[in-house]
């Protein structure tokens, strides 16, 4: 791995970054590793495996939905006739928690409505805060 095909330059990155692993290490110790699947877990427990990949792909913060009409697009596009609609409420709103977005449930001139508002902007990935 390390033999064949390594010059002076990719050696250079090789002990950079390196040493910025080691000052990171130094500044901020042993990081414990984000859990990535348990939060995943916890929603499909909550919810089904079917709301929550449609979901996934369906729904957006900062936009407002009417909740009939996403009810039936969720049944349209899922197939799932079992669900009903204040369970499906509920299952929003579950979401809406794992996401970390708030909910902004009123009613409107359409009837019912949602809002999904995001109280957090992404952090940036580690891989581009490097050097070089």
């Amino acid at each position: 791995f390390f033999e064949d095909g390594w010059d002076s330059a990719e050696w250079n990155k090789f002990d950079n970054f390196m040493m910025y692993c080691i000052q990171y290490y130094l500044r901020n110790g042993l990081q414990k590793p984000e859990y990535v699947y348990v939060g995943v877990n916890k929603l499909k427990a909550n919810t089904n495996d079917d709301f929550a990949a449609w979901a996934a792909a369906s729904l957006a913060p900062n936009k407002r939905y009417n909740k009939a009409t996403l009810y039936e697009k969720y049944r349209d596009e899922s197939g799932d006739d079992v669900t009903k609609q204040k369970y499906f409420t509920r299952y929003l709103k579950i979401y809406a928690d794992f996401k970390g977005w708030e909910v902004n449930d009123r009613v409107g001139n359409g009837g019912r409505e949602i809002e999904f508002i995001s109280k957090n902007e992404p952090a940036p990935e580690p891989a581009d805060m490097l050097p070089f």
